[in-house]
């Protein structure tokens, strides 16, 4: 079982066509292995209303709710596993110190711990402060 970081579902959002290595491991492997964690659907969907609101404004705001289309459509083909009570307890058990390296981290650590599942990142310096989780880099 693996569980995308919130980092690696934007690279496929954004940039699909520039890290082949990544999308070639990614179809490589069975769908129904393949998670997102309910803290990246919410980073993801925050992102995209965040730039409805910026461009407001300037009357640009298609361009932003096209961006949230495009994301809700593709964080629909993985099965989302949720920020539990269990994930929440292993979280909060972490200490300050791991906590400081960033919450949707933890929480996603948290969320792969309770699952036994394999966090697929370019965060690996954050991700190997965490202990017990286990993590790849498809990228570099």
């Amino acid at each position: 079982m693996i569980l995308l970081d919130t980092d690696i579902v934007s690279l496929l959002l954004r940039y699909p066509d520039a890290h082949p290595q990544l999308v070639r491991r990614i179809r490589e492997t069975p769908l129904d292995d393949i998670y997102i964690s309910a803290v990246t659907v919410a980073e993801i969907m925050e992102g995209g209303l965040a730039l409805i609101r910026k461009l407001q404004p300037k009357d640009q705001e298609s361009v932003g709710y096209e961006l949230l289309v495009n994301s809700f459509h593709y964080l629909n083909r993985f099965a989302v596993l949720a920020y539990d009570s269990r994930a929440e307890q292993l979280f909060h058990n972490f200490s300050p110190h791991i906590r400081r390296q960033g919450r949707q981290d933890c929480q996603i650590a948290a969320i792969a711990l309770t699952h036994e599942a394999t966090v697929i990142t370019r965060n690996e310096r954050h991700f190997a402060q965490i202990p017990g989780v286990v993590f790849e880099n498809w990228v570099d």
